[in-house]
């Protein structure tokens, strides 16, 4: 079976925009033709200029042109061809000149090396270039210094015949430089007058500098308003616009709800900003089931404020769980139809640091990283109510992973570096058990594996654990991630990127995808697609449409351990593929309702008993099978 997949990236920072046929090119992480489509690739935007009917792409690595909706690479600046990422560029006679930390390139493939970075270039009969103390004047190789100017110097351009440069100020040269305003300026742009965009203001020279917006990195005049590129959004005019995309590029924990919306929690801290080693605010993303995004708490107005997250979902809303928070509470419970934090639930310990929370139907389990404890609650109730607390300083120091197999044991994976235990079972009676034969008592992930497994993604490789007892080893390398699909494949993230065990256990190298042991997430969803993030972008995988084979929705008693139970297996992740599934005894009633996904893929015994049921998938209205 062949996998497409689809990359998503935080496109928050705009860094760079330019006008092209009534509407807005913007340059992020990768290209926005707003209000249209995305354009991906792994590379941040540093500038735009447009020339005839193409428009320049300076990118931290490459150099590309855009045209009619393509994009085409010209020039790669990695190493070793070149020892430091490109700073400015600047076209003439349809030939771009980039400029580098120690001289500046021509696309005839000519450097010019120079003594300081080249912050400005501007091509032209002679050429003049930016540097940390004024502006040169000369030709290719031969450049001298033009007195005046001893500030650095970020953009140089003409206009009306006329040389401005700007950077700490903003200057014109007649015969010699004169200067015409103190403001720090990043930019210039040419919309019928001259425009400068800094991080204090966007300004327009008209009968002197006037003030129009507010700051940012890039100015564009667009149906007589002014925008401003920023690096939280765009400001057009007196609106704010975020471009469709997550709300930001690292991942940790992901989760889907009941009515089919994907959720990711983030780390958030402002760009450029520079973050106490354990304090960034939350934020939140959702992609709803019509394909949208929506990010939440961008102007940090829930106050949470901690280091990373863990979140489930239920009927009623979102749990989040708050790691390294040190600011009193524990967890989160965001409602849906408020979209705010309507509870703020401390735990009944001195550590108010959630190491990670599982959910089970009402039950709510929740793990600390400071007193080595695991608490069950109940959530049934508007109040939190303490069922149980486990402690053991080896079985439950710093748990990172809990997961639940088929038959009611609850596992707790610890991530104690030089521990004995690793991970613990709580069994349905109340003892435990501690698995043995792990290769690292450091647990990131469980998954539970309908054929009866559970997976651990350890610091030493993937595991395989049957009967309490660890059975295979696979990938000698961190894995911080596991997810099992109804395909039979093991889906893990490890240090090398992303992997996948086939149905007979042979490693596959599916995806180049960074990741390190705090940021990495994996998530089948109902409609099957397996969800990626790791330190980078988010990617969505989903098998090849031209592959898929149409399968029957088969209903079938399947025995439980020793025979006590039967439970009903739905095994078509392709056939009812975006169903929502309902469960109902012959008498009428509705017994569960829900989508297609890992979850209902094996039903527990706690939601049926052995007995005859009628099992229907709609789609679009229409009962798929019944």
């Amino acid at each position: 079976m062949s996998w497409e997949y689809e990359v998503f990236y935080n496109l928050d920072s705009v860094y760079a925009f330019v006008p092209v046929n009534g509407k807005v090119l913007c340059g992020s992480r990768g290209l926005y033709l707003y209000p249209e489509r995305f354009i991906p690739f792994d590379d941040k935007v540093r500038d735009m200029k447009i020339s005839g009917d193409s428009v320049w792409v300076l990118t931290r690595r490459r150099l590309l042109l855009y045209r009619d909706g393509e994009v085409m690479e010209l020039m790669n600046f990695s190493p070793p061809l070149f020892e430091s990422s490109p700073l400015s560029f600047g076209i003439y006679k349809n030939k771009a000149w980039v400029g580098f930390e120690n001289g500046y390139w021509v696309m005839d493939g000519s450097f010019y090396p120079t003594d300081f970075p080249v912050f400005s270039i501007l091509p032209g009969e002679s050429l003049w270039i930016g540097g940390p103390d004024g502006v040169y004047k000369g030709v290719p190789g031969e450049i001298q210094k033009i007195s005046g100017i001893d500030d650095t110097v970020f953009s140089l351009i003409r206009f009306n015949d006329t040389l401005f440069a700007g950077g700490k100020g903003i200057w014109r040269y007649e015969n010699g430089w004169i200067k015409e305003a103190d403001y720090r300026i990043k930019r210039f742009r040419i919309y019928e007058n001259l425009f400068a965009v800094g991080d204090d203001g966007a300004y327009e020279r008209n009968n002197g500098w006037k003030l129009v917006n507010e700051g940012g990195n890039d100015v564009l005049v667009k149906d007589g308003e002014i925008w401003v590129a920023r690096n939280q959004g765009i400001c057009a005019g007196n609106e704010e616009i975020f471009l469709p995309s997550p709300g930001s590029d690292t991942y940790r924990d992901m989760e889907e709800d009941p009515y089919g919306n994907i959720w990711f929690v983030h780390p958030w801290s402002e760009p450029g900003s520079r973050p106490s080693t354990f304090y960034y605010s939350l934020r939140l993303t959702e992609f709803t089931k019509k394909g949208e995004w929506r990010v939440y708490n961008r102007k940090r107005e829930w106050n949470a404020l901690a280091r990373f997250y863990s979140i489930e979902t239920d009927s009623h809303g979102l749990w989040i769980g708050l790691f390294h928070a040190w600011i009193g509470y524990a967890i989160l419970f965001i409602p849906y139809d408020s979209m705010f934090p309507s509870l703020r639930f401390t735990l009944e310990t001195d550590d108010q640091n959630t190491g990670q929370i599982f959910l089970f139907k009402d039950t709510l389990w929740v793990s600390t990283i400071v007193e080595y404890v695991v608490m069950k609650y109940s959530v049934a109730q508007d109040t939190p109510v303490l069922l149980d607390m486990f402690a053991g300083k080896d079985e439950f120091y710093n748990v990172r992973a809990i997961e639940r197999d088929g038959d009611g044991n609850m596992w707790f994976g610890s991530s104690h570096p030089n521990g004995e235990v690793g991970i613990t079972v709580i069994k349905k009676d109340g003892g435990r058990i501690k698995v043995s034969g792990l290769p690292s008592p450091c647990i990131l992930s469980l998954a539970w594996d309908p054929r009866g497994w559970m997976w651990a993604a350890t610091l030493s490789g993937l595991v395989k654990i049957e009967d309490f007892k660890v059975s295979g080893v696979y990938r000698d390398e961190p894995v911080y991630d596991v997810e099992v699909d109804p395909y039979g494949y093991v889906w893990f993230l490890s240090s090398s990127g992303l992997w996948r065990l086939t149905p007979s256990f042979e490693e596959e190298f599916f995806l180049s995808v960074e990741t390190d042991i705090e940021k990495a997430g994996l998530l089948y969803d109902s409609r099957g697609r397996l969800w990626a993030g790791g330190c980078s972008g988010l990617y969505c995988i989903y098998p090849d449409e031209s592959e898929k084979k149409r399968e029957e929705l088969t209903i079938y008693p399947n025995p439980w351990i020793a025979g006590r139970h039967s439970v009903v297996n739905i095994t078509s992740p392709v056939g009812v593929q975006d169903a929502r599934i309902l469960i109902y005894s012959p008498s009428g009633e509705k017994l569960y309702e829900g989508f297609s996904a890992r979850r209902i893929y094996s039903l527990d015994p706690s939601f049926l008993n052995s007995g005859i049921y009628i099992v229907v998938a709609i789609r679009d209205g229409k009962a798929v099978k019944g």
